[in-house]
């Protein structure tokens, strides 16, 4: 505050002055209220005309309705309306616009804002009564809390207080500043505005103070500091009145004086540091002494092992070998044997093996696998011996015992397990091979469904403190076979316990995803906690969480907060199992299915995100085509094939009770085929029926996929180990032609699943260049007559049981040259078939050869004709039906 400028503390001083003049003049208009707010009124609307820069000359008429004023007297204030604004316009008014709180809260705000910092700064604090002690704070206080002179230098500080209580006795004589009176409407003197101002007016002071007194302040910081000076000070006489500098001098050159003696302290540290090492290594050469001395005993341990282990190496080998041979065969004869086991000197087993009379170890010239086989039989085999000759635990732990085996001894290995588990061993296999894992609980054994338990290891998450078994998907999945089988229709339990069981898979599954802690999430959080904490972590953007399989999650309406799927899943863990009804699940089934893909789907992006394999940006899926319109029609329905194949109608005795109608085809598209990418099913040119469901199309199904701008005509392949991805693959016949197999994220393409074929095998100009080619021609479908509902193996391979025939005209002897290659259904007088119409006899052109489809069956020759010659004795052909194509579903 000593170097404020004179026209600071002014300014300063100017300031309060207004405030208070302003306090006085607002406290009077106070004192009468109504008087107090016309003044306000008028005061604001002279405001107001300034703000606008309204001619003063233009105050005659209203400036808000423009009314004549001029003689006009406020009825408050007895004087003209038009002197009072007038008034407000020839002075600073603005102040009494405002209300007391306001103005004492802007003047409080004014006073900090519009003086200098130094000053402003002492508002927030009371300064101390007199300015010496803000010096003697600094001298006795503020120096020896800084980092110097924190610690060695403070019993200094005792001196430096004396020191200025000797020197300060003269101090000058500070005159506290006048006292300032608010009115009580302001908070009178105790209040907030008049504590601001009476401290800013002693800062002001102790400015002034500080000023007028600079040579005593000079004097005495010379006299408690000191000045540097030519020569340091000699000698102790008064060192009492010495100042803090020369004091520093002076333990300066102690310091240098004693070097000597701290330098011969730090090697006498070091001298007993070295002593300390050398005892301690004195005292290892002892124990090594002593240790070499007692050595030599365990020395015959090795040939005691040797002994032991190389004898029931030995005794086990035929049980080893026999075990063996459970777990591994090999490929060829010839093959390398085992013929013993021993143990080397150094303690490692020894294998050897017999090829054409040649003994050497088997390491040499067996293969991976033979040399696991027999390790592990060893391993069993002694754990059988310990159990027979000493007792104990009968469990045996094996970890990955797969490993090394070729695929099909894996097999082998997988069908070893139960067996012995099934003598009475308890065994646990911990393996990361899940199609192990499934061949080992799929192995037909003597163990019943109970006795073998196939369970996942979930991991330690912020969510789980321990590790927790839990079942797999494939459990899930069978619990709702069961649940599925008619003979189990309207049975409660089984349903029960398919939901029971898919909210704890549901449930360990999303406990997977909190690796790391979440705050929204309680210290034992239920399904409900869990599918709120992942929508939270998705709709935040949660690293980990933002593919699109994570958005279809919280969108999902069933895993929306109290819907029907959660409610029913809570029901089935919270007390009131038994409540739940077949009908229940059943009408929630849809959910579960969709549900617990989903599940899956995310589990699986997330560990490849936790692999860092990136994800995308993946292209959004092309759009659905829209539905073309089909002829409207309907026809009888056989189940028998001579009836499906007469030109008569049998209809009495074979046709089934329901007619096919062209209703079937609602929603559905037709794709022309042009490539050979669906083998016997379809061939180059026929059309395909697809359905525009979005619906899960199933693994192996045909589907026409869009994807990648381009059309595509395959088959669909699905991995349970990978449900991200699927495979496009081609069944063209000749392998040599087929096009490359595409591996696709699921999330890219549009798969319309294939649901017939028809069999128009008429081109589409101009030739396509893709696979397939959408196409709004379904006049095709208008030659359909009848239809042969397949039963049974009737129509191998065309159709499958269940599936539909689409039977066309009637196919007369003459029609057939022009049909050659077609498909037909021939009624015959030895049988009935299904075949494809071939080439006539050169030599008996009324003799025709039927091929047989997909290379299924046998060609047959049929007399078309009723000719009395020596191919009399051949199938005579009662009647043929064009077949058009092959309804799916």
């Amino acid at each position: 505050m000593g170097n404020l400028e004179d026209k600071e503390i002014i300014k300063a001083e100017n300031l309060i002055k207004k405030i208070l003049e302003e306090a006085e003049e607002i406290s009077e208009m106070g004192k009468s209220p109504d008087k107090a707010n016309r003044l306000r009124l008028y005061a604001k609307v002279a405001g107001w005309v300034k703000e606008h820069e309204i001619s003063t000359n233009e105050i005659r008429n209203c400036p808000v309705c423009q009314s004549d004023i001029e003689e006009k007297k406020d009825e408050v204030t007895g004087e003209k309306i038009t002197t009072h604004i007038s008034h407000f316009l020839e002075q600073e008014s603005g102040y009494l616009e405002k209300g007391f709180d306001l103005w004492a809260n802007n003047s409080a705000q004014l006073l900090r804002s519009d003086i200098h910092n130094d000053l402003s700064a002492e508002i927030n604090q009371d300064l101390p009564s007199k300015p010496i002690f803000l010096i003697e704070k600094t001298f006795t206080e503020e120096i020896f809390n800084s980092e110097p002179f924190a610690n060695s230098l403070t019993p200094l500080k005792q001196s430096i207080i004396s020191l200025f209580s000797t020197y300060s006795i003269h101090t000058p004589i500070f005159y506290e500043p006048d006292i300032v009176s608010i009115p009580k409407c302001f908070g009178g003197n105790d209040g907030k505005l008049a504590t601001s101002i009476k401290r800013t007016k002693r800062a002001i002071a102790f400015s002034r103070w500080r000023k007028n007194n600079a040579k005593f302040c000079t004097e005495i910081f010379f006299k408690i500091v000191g000045r540097k000076k030519e020569e340091p000070p000699k000698g102790t006489k008064d060192i009492e009145t010495w100042p803090l500098l020369d004091r520093l001098i002076a333990l300066e050159q102690m310091v240098q004086n004693t070097s000597p003696i701290t330098d011969s302290k730090k090697l006498i540290r070091e001298m007993k540091s070295c002593r300390t090492d050398r005892n301690k290594q004195l005292d290892r050469i002892s124990h090594y002494k002593s240790a070499a001395e007692a050595i030599g005993e365990l020395f015959e341990l090795n040939s005691l092992v040797e002994i032991q282990v190389g004898s029931i190496t030995r005794k086990l080998l035929q049980s080893t070998l026999k075990i063996k041979d459970d777990l591994y065969s090999a490929a060829f004869s010839g093959t390398p044997k085992v013929i013993s086991t021993d143990v080397t000197p150094k303690g490692g087993m020894v294998i050897e093996a017999e090829s054409n009379g040649t003994k050497t170890s088997a390491s040499h010239i067996s293969n991976a696998s033979d040399l696991r086989a027999t390790l592990l039989g060893f391993l069993i085999a002694f754990h059988k011996h310990l159990l027979e000759t000493q007792g104990g635990l009968s469990l045996l732990l094996l970890d990955d015992p797969q490993e090394l085996f070729d695929c099909e001894n894996r097999k082998k290995v997988a069908k070893t397990i139960p067996s012995l588990a099934a003598k009475g061993a308890k065994i646990i296999v911990t393996t990361n091979d899940q199609d192990f894992a499934r061949q080992v609980v799929s192995t037909p054994s003597d163990l019943s469904s109970s006795e073998i338990d196939h369970l996942a290891i979930h991991p330690l998450t912020s969510t789980r403190s321990h590790i927790e078994l839990g079942i797999f998907e494939s459990a899930v999945n069978e619990k709702r076979r069961l649940f599925e089988q008619p003979e189990n229709e309207n049975k409660h339990q089984p349903a029960r316990d398919y939901v029971k069981d898919l909210r704890i898979y549901i449930e360990n599954r999303l406990k997977d995803f909190f690796d790391t802690h979440d705050p929204g999430l309680p210290e034992k959080p239920g399904l409900s906690d869990l599918v709120g904490a992942v929508r939270s972590r998705v709709n935040n953007q949660h690293s980990g969480f933002t593919s699109k399989v994570f958005n279809k999650f919280v969108s999902d309406p069933a895993l929306k907060s109290k819907s029907a799927f959660l409610e029913l899943l809570n029901q089935s863990h919270h007390g009131d199992e038994d409540q739940i009804t077949y009908d229940d699940v059943l009408k929630r089934m849809d959910d579960c299915k969709r549900v617990s893909e989903i599940i899956e789907n995310t589990h699986e992006e997330y560990e490849r995100w936790l692999r860092r394999v990136p994800e995308g940006p993946f292209k959004d899926k092309p759009e659905i085509p829209s539905p073309i319109e089909f002829p409207i029609f309907e026809v009888p329905v056989f189940e028998n094939l001579a009836a499906f194949s007469s030109e008569q109608s049998i209809g009495i005795t074979h046709e089934t009770d329901d007619n096919f109608s062209s209703n079937w085809f609602n929603s559905f598209c037709i794709y022309n085929i042009n490539s050979q990418n669906l083998g016997f099913s379809g061939t180059k040119y026929n059309k395909v029926v697809v359905s525009l469901s979005e619906e899960i199309v199933p693994d192996q199904a045909l589907v026409i996929a869009l994807w990648n701008d381009k059309v595509w005509a395959r088959r669909l392949l699905t991995s349970n180990l990978n449900k991200q991805f699927i495979v496009l693959s081609s069944e063209a016949e000749n392998p040599k032609n087929r096009p490359p197999t595409l591996l696709v994220h699921k999330e890219e393409v549009r798969l319309l699943k294939v649901m017939g074929i028809l069999f128009d095998d008429q081109p589409v100009f101009p030739k396509p260049t893709e696979e397939a080619l959408l196409v709004s021609d379904s006049s095709y479908l208008k030659k359909i007559k009848v239809i042969f509902q397949v039963r049974g193996a009737s129509a191998l391979p065309l159709a499958l049981e269940g599936q539909k025939i689409l039977g066309g005209e009637i196919l007369l002897p003459n029609q057939l040259k022009s049909n050659e290659g077609s498909i037909v259904a021939i009624s015959t007088s030895k049988g009935d078939f299904l075949k494809r119409v071939g080439e006539p006899i050169p030599e008996a052109p009324h003799i025709r050869q039927f091929e047989s489809i997909g290379g299924r069956g046998d060609s047959v020759l049929v007399c078309t004709e009723e000719i009395d010659d020596k191919f009399s004795a051949l199938p005579q052909l009662n009647s043929a039906r064009h077949v058009l194509g092959v309804l799916y579903s």
